[in-house]
């Protein structure tokens, strides 16, 4: 196969170099039809009679390709054909001998034509023939020449292969392509009288060896169809995919910046309140510094207070001074004048000194009072420090507990669906002692699974009795949310959120 490819390749190039001595500029006039008349029927005689029959037409270079033998196994079958197409006449059968050659015969035709064609324009025609199985395999998968260079590659070749059956005249595509076999001299002598009077139109056979490449190719392209397809299909199922992925990434990206949104917004609300409570401790710690700035002047006072009571010590000293001295002027005095002035001196110096020490005890006693009222200010004032300590650590506490109860609750929101989930929904809860439910309750659920009698109290008597715990059901909205939007509501409850029954449930 591949040796007749060459082949015919080589014929080509072969006819595209005899352009090379054509010349168009030249116009003589066709020769007279003058038909051979008792001349031996050969299998050149039709050949010879048709063209000199044919009429004038345009011009085109001598394109007649030469097919070597096929190679292989059917290279000696195909030459004993040929030796036997010429041992088919007698000894006695004369050549035959035309008045010119076929050769000058279409040498005169071509220089007879009067249209001026160029070998360029040939050249163009010969290969725009031979390229036209490659693109009709483009034009039916032009999508996929990327991925089936090598398939295209081959069809080229092969379609190369077959520029020995191009025309240059324009003619018609024939219907029906036969092998070109060796005529027998019967075959030939009965062809010529049968076509003798008749006119015939150009006919253009195809050889096996460019037969069967075709129909492979052909084949080939036909069974490389489905792959095509279901390539393309494959292409459009990707894209598709891609496509999806790149909505669900976008749909992923808008809810992630909604949830940032949210989380800076709570940030911020949560640093706002921080900032209040750190303005509550300075505040606070303001309160501290004066309170500790008055037990700072309370001390003064105190050892001021030390002071008079060390003073009222001296003048104690100097009161019993004087009366030794008094007592030794008694003993001493022997005029009762004399005694009774100094008497009277240091009874009114006595008398002073009383005055005085009543005086210094009355302050003593105030300053004893203002010592222990400070001193209950003081311990005031370090009780409500400790109050306010406390209390700043207990709402700190408070805090930390909301913010971690907030961020469960935006958790188990963000799960409901912001409360979706929960609508219609009711949860089992155990209510607080002092709680008030309404008379028409449901009943708990050890009474509804028992079959007991079930009152309206905070836990049942029959609960109370059997020592179990007495839940009651509540609407999931009121209970996650602490409010139930809905109006009415898919579960008839009260304003706290227990489940209640239209009517009175019946006694068993």
């Amino acid at each position: 196969m591949d040796e007749d490819h060459s082949g015919l390749q080589n014929d080509i190039v072969a006819s595209t170099a005899s352009l090379n001595n054509f010349d168009c500029s030249l116009s003589i006039p066709p020769p007279t039809e003058n038909p051979i008349k008792n001349m031996h029927h050969d299998s050149f005689f039709e050949l010879a009679r048709l063209m000199k029959e044919k009429k004038p037409y345009t011009t085109t270079p001598n394109l007649t390709l030469c097919l070597s033998p096929p190679a292989g196994p059917n290279n000696s079958h195909y030459t004993d054909r040929v030796l036997d197409a010429g041992r088919a006449f007698s000894r006695s059968t004369k050549p035959f001998t035309a008045p010119e050659t076929v050769a000058e015969f279409l040498g005169n035709q071509e220089f007879a034509s009067s249209v001026h064609c160029s070998k360029d324009t040939i050249t163009r025609y010969l290969f725009e023939k031979v390229a036209q199985p490659e693109n009709l395999v483009d034009d039916k998968f032009g999508h996929n020449r990327g991925k089936e260079s090598v398939y295209s590659h081959g069809v080229h070749s092969t379609a190369s292969s077959s520029s020995d059956l191009v025309c240059l005249s324009d003619l018609e595509p024939l219907p029906h392509v036969i092998p070109v076999g060796s005529p027998s001299p019967t075959e030939s002598l009965q062809t010529s009288r049968s076509t003798h009077h008749i006119k015939t139109d150009y006919i253009t056979q195809l050889t096996k060896p460019v037969w069967h490449p075709m129909g492979n190719e052909f084949h080939g392209v036909k069974e490389h169809t489905p792959s095509l397809g279901r390539h393309v299909l494959a292409l459009k199922r990707s894209d598709e995919e891609t496509r999806r992925t790149k909505d669900d990434d976008e749909s992923q990206s808008c809810r992630l910046k909604y949830r940032n949104e949210v989380n800076k917004n709570q940030k911020a609300s949560m640093c706002r309140l921080l900032a209040e409570k750190e303005t509550q401790i300075k505040a606070q710690q303001l309160d501290f510094d004066s309170l500790a700035l008055r037990t700072t002047e309370l001390e003064i006072k105190l050892k001021d207070l030390g002071k008079v009571a060390e003073e009222r010590d001296f003048l104690r000293s100097a009161v019993a001074k004087l009366a030794r001295e008094r007592n030794e002027a008694l003993q001493a005095s022997t005029s009762a004048q004399d005694y009774q002035a100094r008497i009277q001196k240091l009874t009114d110096t006595l008398a002073k000194s009383r005055e005085a020490n009543i005086e210094l005890r009355r302050k003593l006693v105030e300053e004893r009072l203002n010592k222990t009222d400070l001193e209950d200010d003081n311990e005031d004032l370090k009780a409500k420090l400790r109050e306010k300590t406390s209390l700043c650590d207990r709402q700190r506490d408070q805090l930390k507990t909301v913010e971690r109860e907030l961020r469960i609750s935006e958790e188990r929101l963000n799960n409901t669906k912001n409360g979706q989930l929960l609508q219609g929904a009711a949860h089992l809860v155990k209510p607080n002692m002092h709680a008030e439910l309404p008379k028409t309750v449901v009943a708990c659920s050890e009474c509804y699974a028992n079959n007991l009698e079930c009152d309206s109290e905070a836990r049942c008597r029959s609960c109370t009795e059997r020592g179990v715990s007495c839940g009651r059901w509540r609407c999931s909205m009121k209970h996650k949310l602490g409010d139930c939007p809905l109006a009415p509501c898919k579960l008839s409850h009260d304003s706290q959120g227990w489940l209640i029954l239209p009517k009175e449930r019946p006694q068993w």
